[in-house]
């Protein structure tokens, strides 16, 4: 039997592209887990705990939280997601109660929580967080207290275990906690 020579040279073709097709993916994969993946990796987990504490926390949300090197604070913004007052009892970084103060536009604080009660009083806050409002809040300076933020400069983006401890004025029952395993994500700024 007698071979065309346009078979072999339609078959050489094909075997070019699968050839060339497979090296091609082979480069993107490498590529892809050499370089690219580890920021994609760290990405999409920032945003789900951004997202996480954002629009999912319940009953307290944290809407937005940005790190003041200079100051070395923390600044958010928290807004309780139910129809009634809370009261809130602790504010706890990386496992550590911290002192946490209300502010406003003006600049004036209102003391939230003293981490210095604690020995006196055991540490209760008492501020009222009312029902669907927005409450900007400012921690005392982090690094005095030992907690590493990882911030080394500008623009990075860090995340710290947060805890929340309140209480519901209706009912009285104490020392409810809203203890994520979802660490809460911040900008670091100069």
């Amino acid at each position: 039997m007698k071979m065309h020579a346009g078979y072999l040279h339609g078959q050489t073709t094909i075997d070019y592209v699968l050839v060339l097709s497979v090296v091609l993916m082979i480069g993107l994969i490498a590529l892809g887990l050499s370089s690219a993946w580890p920021d994609f990796a760290l990405n999409s987990r920032n945003q789900q705990a951004v997202t996480f504490w954002r629009d999912q926390a319940r009953p307290i949300t944290i809407t937005e939280a940005h790190y003041d090197m200079s100051d070395n604070k923390l600044f958010f913004t928290m807004q309780t997601q139910i129809d009634e007052r809370l009261e809130l009892s602790g504010f706890y970084l990386d496992g550590l109660q911290m002192s946490v103060s209300a502010y406003d536009a003006g600049g004036s604080h209102t003391l939230m929580c003293n981490r210095a009660s604690c020995p006196a009083l055991g540490c209760v806050c008492d501020y009222p967080l009312y029902p669907r409002r927005k409450e900007l809040a400012i921690t005392e300076d982090i690094a005095a207290v030992g907690i590493n933020t990882g911030c080394r400069q500008s623009g990075e983006i860090s995340r710290l275990p947060l805890a929340m401890t309140y209480y519901r004025p209706a009912d009285a029952a104490r020392t409810l906690v809203q203890n994520a395993t979802v660490e809460l994500v911040f900008d670091c700024q100069p």
